[in-house]
């Protein structure tokens, strides 16, 4: 009887992926009109939700971080609407950006590693 259960759990998580990484994609080349004011950015990673609700952006950037994700929060609105074309599903997840503390502790390092 057990051999009969589907489990779910991988099914959400692999559609979850999925979805952010055409979120990824999608978000890549409009972070161009910023790259001016806040030099090279990186997407590190997207992170749905499992109930598609909301998708957590972790961006790097060369100059002012803070700064950066401030105003990506504000247009996340318009930055939602340009990518709600590139998906398949009905809604498109509300989208925060955050700032990726995996790089930041990665140039700490290198820092520290230079001295």
């Amino acid at each position: 009887m057990r051999d009969c259960v589907l489990d779910f759990s991988k099914t959400i998580s692999t559609r979850t992926e999925k979805i952010g990484s055409v979120i990824q994609r999608a978000i890549a080349p409009l972070m161009m009109e910023y790259a001016e004011e806040y030099g090279l950015i990186t997407i590190s990673e997207v992170q749905v939700l499992p109930d598609l609700s909301e998708a957590r952006v972790y961006v790097h950037s060369t100059r002012s971080m803070k700064r950066l994700v401030e105003n990506l929060n504000l247009r996340a609105g318009h930055i939602k609407k340009e990518i709600s074309k590139h998906l398949t599903q009905k809604r498109t997840p509300v989208l925060r950006f955050e700032i990726d503390l995996g790089s930041l502790a990665s140039k700490h390092i290198d820092e520290l590693l230079e001295k």
